[in-house]
């Protein structure tokens, strides 16, 4: 290998340490890193710096997550594209055609403007993504080194990449479970965007920390003490700063507010650990009630699995513990990187595809550029309150708070939305706008004709972008007549559960079905719908039916 700039060799060693210790073999990545240093050679960062420092820290960050090889290659060369004279065939006669795809799909667009440089490169991502995760692992390691080194650009430029990485890059590094790279993101956007705020936290924790680690310890060292069946390690770990924030955010309260600036980490090794764990703690010290969730039994969308439980410790503090195997603890920080790297867990990969497949959606439905950024903004949204409901396999679904049968339909598959008439919310029937609470379990009803249902009424109902999205897709396919048959189909589709529901109300309160008139009848239909219409078209619908329960009601 020939001489290099003296000002990069200490980080050169770094590099070749790493790939010493997590590659058996990396002569193709020193090739790649002799080219990218070729091609960048001459050019500087806003610091002064040689350019190669950047695609090299790149490089050794998606090392240090033990990806493959070929992500590491394009790490290095992510940059040539864009900003060298490097040809397309050349990184495909040296590297392949893999690496050049995932160089592409990091690489900026040409355009009139600044802005929609940007967005058309996010859209060129998320494309890539559809094809290759590993697209975006390069470009969220391409930013966590960016924003590492943000203090040499200027205050406007410091805001605008921080708010951006917040809003569109860390939401993404979430839900494919890459929590080492997405905390860092969260943390370093945070300091340049409220850097009083960002000081004001580390100072809250460092100090609740100086007064607390006595009796921490304590808590720690008496579990230890107290637990001899199952092996395991225990530490004590800080939240990072942003998600501090969130919190005051989320229960509108200030800093010193927040209890759980730590939670105990406790490690072990089976499952079955686990929780004979959370029962020997549970017997320690006593449990909070409303602060369980077992994540083993119902895994988070991006796969995370731990038991959350607080506990009160002899002095009436609260103390966050998170119970996880070994392989839980390196999936709670690498998410898919851990799948990936393990051919067993393709089931795993699918799914994770599966809980980003509607923010790919996005990028196809919507053409106009700030239309769609707007919108992936809001979708991604992690600062603002969401609820969190379950399907009646007990897959966890979260939505925007005041989301709607509508929005949850639509969460799942859009066909689901479309032909949606009703639902099920934990065992009761309700009509698409009913709004849904936390912990609330839906079994979606839907035409079984497979008709479209949607109908414009949606728009003033739904909640998350998606579903927006989708309900003006599917408008689009349909005429305005058939508006009164949509109407129709949603109100007769599920009419039967409602009904049933009305009789055995009756039936358990020992109501007479002697109505005098149909006008009783009425009065208890308008309970279940607002608008006369709606109960006439049902009323006519009802009386055609010969179901017991209907003629019990009717006759």
């Amino acid at each position: 290998m020939s001489k290099k700039n003296q000002g990069i060799d200490c980080l050169y060693k770094e590099f070749l340490s790493v790939l010493e210790k997590k590659y058996t073999d990396y002569d193709l990545i020193i090739e790649a890193y002799n080219v990218a240093y070729e091609y960048h050679d001459g050019q500087k960062r806003k610091s002064g710096e040689p350019y190669i420092i950047h695609p090299i820290s790149t490089a050794i960050i998606l090392a240090n997550l033990e990806v493959d090889q070929a992500t590491v290659i394009a790490g290095l060369l992510h940059d040539t594209l864009e900003d060298t004279d490097i040809s397309e065939e050349l990184i495909r006669e040296k590297f392949g055609e893999q690496v050049l795809f995932l160089v592409k799909g990091v690489t900026k667009l040409a355009t009139s403007s600044k802005k929609d440089r940007k967005i058309n490169s996010y859209r060129n991502m998320l494309n890539c993504m559809a094809e290759d995760l590993r697209v975006l692992i390069i470009k969220l390691a391409d930013r966590l080194h960016n924003l590492r080194t943000l203090n040499f650009q200027s205050r406007e430029k410091q805001i605008a990449i921080a708010q951006e990485t917040l809003d569109l890059y860390s939401p993404l590094a979430l839900k494919i479970g890459l929590c080492t790279i997405k905390n860092e993101l969260d943390d370093l956007s945070f300091m340049y965007l409220h850097y009083a705020k960002y000081n004001e936290i580390t100072e809250t924790i460092n100090s609740i920390y100086e007064k607390k680690k006595d009796s921490i310890n304590s808590v720690i060292n008496n579990i230890k003490n107290s637990i001899t069946s199952v092996d395991f390690d225990i530490n004590y770990v800080q939240k990072h700063i942003f998600s501090i924030y969130r919190k005051t955010i989320n229960n509108n309260c200030s800093c010193s507010d927040v209890y759980d600036f730590y939670y105990l980490s406790i490690v072990v090794n089976e499952i079955e650990d686990c929780y004979k764990i959370l029962g020997e703690v549970h017997r320690i010290y006593k449990p909070k009630q409303s602060r369980f969730k077992d994540y083993i039994a119902l895994p988070k969308d991006n796969m995370y699995q731990a038991i959350h439980t607080t506990i009160i410790t002899d002095h009436g503090a609260l103390v966050e513990c998170q119970i996880k195997t070994k392989k839980m603890l390196a999936i709670s920080h690498y998410g898919l990187l851990y799948f990936l790297k393990n051919s067993e867990y393709n089931e795993q990969k699918i799914y994770i595809q599966k809980n980003i497949e509607h923010i790919l959606d996005l990028e196809k439905s919507i053409s106009n550029n700030n239309v769609f950024i707007d919108t992936m903004r809001s979708e991604l949204d992690i600062v603002n309150k969401k609820i969190y409901c379950y399907t009646p396999k007990q897959k966890l679904i979260m939505l925007p708070l005041g989301s709607c049968v509508i929005d949850f339909a639509y969460s799942i598959h859009s066909e689901l939305g479309d032909t949606l008439t009703g639902a099920l919310v934990n065992g009761s029937p309700v009509d698409p706008y009913f709004v849904l609470q936390n912990d609330d379990t839906v079994e979606i009803l839907t035409d079984e004709n497979k008709d479209i249902t949607v109908c414009k009424e949606w728009l003033n109902h739904a909640r998350s972008d998606h579903a927006m999205v989708q309900i003006k897709r599917a408008l689009a396919s349909i005429s305005d007549e058939h508006e009164e048959k949509v109407k129709y189909i949603q109100i007769t589709s599920f009419s039967k559960y409602v009904i049933s529901n009305i009789v055995n109300f009756l039936i358990v309160h020992e109501y007479s079905f002697s109505f005098s008139s149909d006008m009783s009848k009425r009065c208890i239909l308008l309970c279940y719908f607002d608008s006369p219409r709606e109960v006439d078209m049902l009323t006519e619908y009802i009386k055609k039916q010969k179901d017991v329960a209907y003629k019990v009601f009717y006759e």
